[in-house]
Order: structure tokens, then sequence, then C-alpha cells
């Protein structure tokens, strides 16, 4: 007698992860109070590493078969490839491509400058970072630095760290005010810093390499001065136009999708997407996709019809072995979230 053929395994959910919470002299209670998150009392708050593959703070998955692990157990086990797709599963083995953050700006952050990958490299490091800001939430005049003003050259801004003058370091970075729904893109060597009052979700190549150049006379959370590293951001630093100050959208609509695509070329696609109705969300196929909502409540659901309730500040991984998803507003009222995916 044939032996009676074994049950097709169910596809997995989206995969929910237990996020990392890290406390910052310029942080905050904003994923309190616009998101409801449960904070750790009398702490200033000012990330949330809600996906995470950089070892030292690995963020492992919440619920459901894989729950406990991280994403190179998953990536190196039998479901890998479901999960990661084909493309990226062999990255996701060695060095997990991508980092989404929440981001709270209570204080202005330091100004800053990462390398990219060929310098990166050459210190040893797997990759270098570039990173983009989807603004969530801000405050009346808040505002991010990015790049330099126009004719403002390594000289005139070495001269304005040497003097140590907030105003003369400020009146050399190229000020931005922003509200929600901007996205400023930053690409490697372009000096930064994030205002405050500020709300932010990030997506970053999957790097902490951060070299600190000016930190307005501030001290850490232990009293004492921050280090800075201004030997390795003078190398990292470029002096070129950074470009326009905010990201430009190309606006498609599918269906009850509203979709304004930011960045779209490596090291990650970025998008901002919309549905006031039940949306089909079309996917590439051969990768995941990182959603993270931004407002409203909504049910996030794959082919097998397996759902998940999700709501602002709930960040989870599609795998690519579904293809395509739906995302259902609760009580017909619009769901904004961002799409990211790694290249």
């Amino acid at each position: 007698m044939r032996a009676p053929k074994a049950a097709a395994r169910p596809v997995c959910g989206p995969l929910r992860w237990r996020p990392v919470l890290v406390e910052k002299p310029w942080g905050g209670r904003r994923l309190e109070t616009v998101f409801g998150r449960r904070l750790p009392a009398g702490k200033r708050i000012g990330e949330s590493w809600e996906l995470s593959g950089l070892r030292e703070a690995l963020t492992p998955v919440a619920s459901g078969p894989f729950r406990g692990a991280d994403v190179y157990r998953i990536a190196r086990g039998a479901r890998g490839e479901e999960v990661f797709g084909a493309a990226l599963l062999e990255s996701c083995r060695r060095e997990f491509p991508l980092l989404v953050k929440f981001i709270d700006a209570s204080d202005v952050l330091s100004v800053q400058v990462h390398p990219g990958d060929e310098l990166a490299r050459a210190r040893g490091f797997p990759n270098g970072k570039s990173e983009a800001w989807v603004v969530v939430s801000a405050e009346t005049g808040s505002c991010v630095y990015r790049g330099f003003r126009d004719a403002v050259g390594r000289n005139e801004f070495r001269e304005a760290l040497d003097s140590g003058s907030p105003e003369a370091v400020e009146r050399c970075l190229e000020r931005v005010e922003v509200a929600p729904g901007d996205v400023i893109d930053l690409p490697a060597g372009v000096v930064h810093a994030i205002g405050r009052g500020l709300l932010l979700c990030e997506v970053q190549q999957s790097s902490d390499l951060t070299y600190r150049v000016y930190d307005w006379g501030r001290t850490g959370l232990d009293g004492k001065p921050r280090p800075l590293h201004l030997a390795e951001a003078w190398e990292a630093m470029s002096f070129a136009p950074a470009g326009p100050p905010k990201a430009a959208a190309q606006r498609r609509t599918e269906g009850a999708l509203d979709r304004a695509i930011f960045r779209d070329s490596y090291p990650f696609h970025l998008e901002l997407a919309s549905a006031a109705g039940a949306a089909r969300v079309g996917m590439l196929g051969d990768r995941f996709e990182i959603a993270s909502f931004l407002s409203g409540r909504a049910e996030l659901s794959g082919p097998s019809g397996r759902g998940e309730d999700l709501q602002a500040g709930d960040t989870v991984l599609v795998p690519a072995s579904w293809g395509e998803y739906f995302v259902t507003p609760a009580q017909g009222a619009a769901v904004r979230w961002v799409r990211s995916w790694a290249l």
C-alpha cells in the first residue's frame, strides 16, 4: 500500500520581532505617546531597533513557529528561502542587509557622517552605511541638517569645528524644515544631524558605523562628553553638492493602493504606501519585504488567508514566498506604512 502523501507545510505568517530599545541623551518618550508602546520607566529612549541583524543587537522573532530565532538562525534553516527569498538568501546567511529603526529626537542629535562601502571595507567592516528617514511626527519648525550650504569647504568647516561655536557649525550646514510624510535620503558621505522634536522611521544598511563630528557641547548619559571621530570622519565626508534636500516621489496608484516611491537603487528600495480600502500589494517574489506601519490599524494577510492585526508602530517582515499580500484597513480608515527591501 502506498504511504499517504504528507500534508503541505503551511506558509508562515508575517514575522514580528522583539525590538531592541536604546537609551540616548537626546531621546524621549514619543514611542509611548505616539505609538502606545510600554517603555522602561524614567528612560530616554532614542532608538527602537525594529529589525536588526547586527550581532551586538539581534532582534528575535516575537511569536509563531520561529519564536526566539534571529535572522541568521532562520536563514540557515530549512525554511530560509521561503522567508528571505532566493535572491537574498546567501546575503542573509552572512550579513543581514538592512536595519530598520524608529528614532525619537527630543533634542538635536550630533553632527555625523557614515562611510561608504569601499572605505568601510578598507577598514575591516562588511559594508558602509547609507540611510533614509521618513518623518512620522514633527513639532512646528522642526528641522534636519543635510549636507553643507553652498560654497562651504573643508577649511571653513574645520574652522567652525575648531571654534566650538554651535552657531558657526550650524551656519555651515543645510537646514531643512520637515513635516510628516517627508523623506530625507542620506547616501554615505553626506554629513547630517536630526533636529529636536522629531519621530522618524529610518531604513539603512546594516551597519552601526557612525563618525561623530560635533555634539553641541552635550554630555552623554554618564555625564561625560561623548567621543568624537574626526580623523575617521574627514576621510568619509563629502563636500560635493548633496542634491535635493528632500527626496522626490514617483507616484503610482494600483487599485486601492497608493504608492510614493522615494528610492529604488542600491542598497535598498523605500516607499510610502497608503490605502483607504482593501488593497492588494504585489511583491518582487525573489526577496522579502519589510512593512513598518506609521498610522492607522489594518489586517495584513497573505495568499493562505493567514492574517496579522497591525497598528501604527508595528514592523513585520513579509516572507518572500508570499509573492503578494493584502492590507485591509480597520473600519475603513486610511492606513499608511513604509515598504522597504534590499537591492
